[in-house]
């Protein structure tokens, strides 16, 4: 897988990262972005701890696109285009393809980059396969311990090996805490002062939170 990896850049015509399984399975990372924030020129930005969006070369997150398979994945975010990376588990990924300059047949949208999921598949094996991982994982601020479990087997059928099977398991639980501190609402005061609607972290005359 790794040495796969190395050719595929190698061969590109553009500047292209490739993270492999066999990389990705070395580390602890949980999602496709945590797993992508290893490559040179790639930043990672966090949502309560977890690896949420990347940032390729500074550009913001939603001038990144994002493929599975080559094909356009559609945004769950409500308030901008960018993609979240921290719903795509990595245990079943082949390897992570990272475009950082353009080529003619890519849409106008991937100002910061191109990131390709490309799943796994008995055919692109062309032999039988298999493999197990499994990870554990306890939080200090957690009650309950995190885990993940996968296995994968797959096998190529026919004479001509045109026919590829592939069964895969997958099992997680995340148990996370964080630390919050956060004023939903205005700020007000005690002794019918002028309301403030600016957040300050200090008492400053009568004023104070509700």
């Amino acid at each position: 897988g790794q040495a796969k990896a190395i050719n595929l850049q190698r061969s590109a015509d553009n500047v292209v990262n490739v993270v492999s399984s066999d990389a990705i399975g070395q580390f602890v990372d949980r999602n496709a972005a945590e797993a992508l924030q290893r490559l040179p020129g790639v930043s990672l930005e966090e949502s309560q701890g977890e690896g949420k969006f990347i940032i390729i070369r500074g550009a913001d997150p939603s001038l990144n696109a994002v493929t599975i398979d080559g094909v356009t994945v559609a945004t769950p975010e409500e308030d901008g285009r960018s993609t979240a990376l921290n719903i795509i588990s990595t245990d079943q990924l082949e390897r992570i393809e990272l475009s950082k300059t353009w080529l003619p047949d890519k849409s106008a949208n991937t100002v910061g980059g191109t990131v390709n999921l490309v799943s796994r598949s008995a055919l692109d094996r062309g032999e039988r396969f298999g493999s197990v991982e499994a990870a554990y994982s306890q939080h200090d601020i957690a009650d309950d311990p995190s885990y993940r479990f996968n296995a994968t087997f797959g096998d190529v059928l026919g004479k001509n090996k045109n026919i590829g099977i592939q069964i895969s398991y997958n099992q997680s639980e995340d148990n996370r805490g964080s630390d919050t501190l956060r004023a939903d609402e205005a700020w007000h005061t005690t002794q019918d002062l002028p309301l403030l609607d600016f957040p300050v972290g200090f008492w400053m005359g009568g004023v104070e939170m509700e």
